[in-house]
């Protein structure tokens, strides 16, 4: 019922867009794009900010996507992430705004939104292997190492022979006092990468 909900949702949007569209003529819009991204390479963000606005509207979700990039790209933030939550709005069973969002969020330091967001992206994707590993990396490096572990199980399960996954659980094990899990996790990882310098002190420390 959920995901009908959300096809309903996407749809409506979609309805939304293609009627958006029919008041702009799409060669206006391709054409700001086209010039926006010439004077984005050339670092001049005030020209590419204002050649979309020529022809951005509220309910248009690629030109609030393309303000809002071009708004961190200028160093923006809060005005870049007022815009990736309006593009939210605009589609909120999408995942890409609130991915996006993120980047802007760092640079504000808000790590409590970033947490918000990647678990807003979990529940319509709850197998998103990188959130769930971003996730997992905010808790260890916030010493949660309980909570750190619950999302690194979940990639653990899914890729059980990637390094990355494989020697950052066998990390989390270790701190949580688990030697004889961190001691198999880290001989596991070494089968992909035996000279690992990382794997190797973990194992010397399980000792």
């Amino acid at each position: 019922m959920d995901f009908l909900k959300k096809i309903n949702v996407i749809i409506f949007f979609l309805f939304s867009f293609i009627m958006a569209s029919k008041a702009q003529d799409s060669k206006q819009l391709i054409a700001a794009f086209s010039q926006s991204y010439l004077m984005e390479t050339n670092k001049n963000y005030v020209a590419a900010i204002a050649e979309i606005q020529k022809v951005h509207n509220d309910r248009n979700y690629e030109t609030t996507m393309r303000l809002a990039w071009l708004y961190y790209a200028s160093e923006k933030y809060k005005e870049s992430v007022a815009l990736y939550q309006k593009a939210i709005d605009l589609m909120p069973a999408s995942i890409e705004p609130k991915i996006a969002m993120v980047t802007p969020l760092v640079a504000l330091n808000n790590w409590d939104k970033v947490i918000s967001n990647y678990q807003e992206i979990l529940k319509i994707s709850p197998n998103y292997s990188l959130i769930n590993y971003r996730l997992g990396l905010i808790y260890y490096n916030r010493e949660n190492y309980p909570l750190a572990k619950k999302y690194f199980d979940i990639n653990l399960n899914l890729f059980p022979f990637d390094f990355e996954t494989i020697n950052i659980s066998a990390w989390t094990a270790f701190r949580l006092g688990k030697t004889d899990i961190a001691k198999a996790l880290f001989n596991k990882a070494l089968l992909v990468y035996p000279a690992n310098a990382d794997c190797l002190e973990g194992l010397k420390l399980c000792k």
